[in-house]
């Protein structure tokens, strides 16, 4: 009887933590790819209504993966309270719980504030008429998704630090990856929206110019 349960609940485990990978697959590489497209459409590219349709649907599969994963980790660390509460003193599964929260957090930002700003350019580039709060929040966004989605698969990797760093430690250099990452994003957006500035103004000017030398041909 007792081996019969304790195949029961490795089946268990096992299909959670299967569920719990397809959530973290799903939200990360869904994630990834939107990355990518918002930097594609920040450095040129307008802003298509079918490309808007699949960002749409991206974020709702990101949305999936986040469900995916509260409700697999939830179900694991109830199965490891009955089955082994020792392992739940590892304070990895706390700070990956931790940066799990900021992902949910950031994803109802993007959806509320940064995804509409999305919409609202349609047909044009990117960051025409884009005001710098609203690229700044769109940096942001992007940077903590990537960041936050990453840092969690790296630290399942490092088997080394269960049991032995402290959760503190674990978020605080969360924290920091996350710091430099959003300066780094930020700077670069204030780059490429000057160039972009620039641009304008001088295709307005040459507009401006050839009309001038056609009035002046017509005179």
């Amino acid at each position: 009887m007792q081996s019969a349960i304790t195949i029961d609940v490795d089946t268990i485990r096992s299909l959670l933590r299967l569920l719990h990978f397809v959530g973290l697959a799903l939200g990360l590489g869904t994630a990834t790819f939107l990355d990518l497209m918002l930097l594609r459409f920040m450095l040129r590219g307008r802003v298509r209504k079918r490309q808007l349709q699949i960002f749409t649907f991206g974020s709702h599969a990101v949305a999936a993966g986040l469900v995916l994963l509260w409700v697999s980790g939830g179900a694991l660390i109830w199965l490891h309270s009955v089955v082994s509460p020792e392992t739940l003193a590892n304070p990895k599964i706390w700070a990956k719980i931790s940066v799990v929260w900021v992902l949910t957090l950031n994803a109802v930002f993007l959806h509320l504030l940064v995804l509409p700003m999305f919409r609202k350019q349609a047909g044009r580039l990117l960051l025409d008429d884009l005001s710098s709060r609203d690229r700044c929040m769109m940096v942001v966004g992007g940077v903590t998704s990537a960041v936050s989605w990453y840092f969690p698969l790296v630290i399942a990797a490092q088997t080394w630090l269960n049991f032995r760093v402290p959760v503190a430690q674990i978020l605080g250099t969360y924290v920091a990856i996350l710091a430099l990452a959003l300066l780094a994003g930020l700077t670069v957006s204030v780059v490429v929206a000057r160039r972009h500035n620039l641009a304008r103004r001088r295709s307005v000017d040459l507009g401006i110019d050839a009309a001038g030398s056609t009035e002046t041909a017509d005179a």
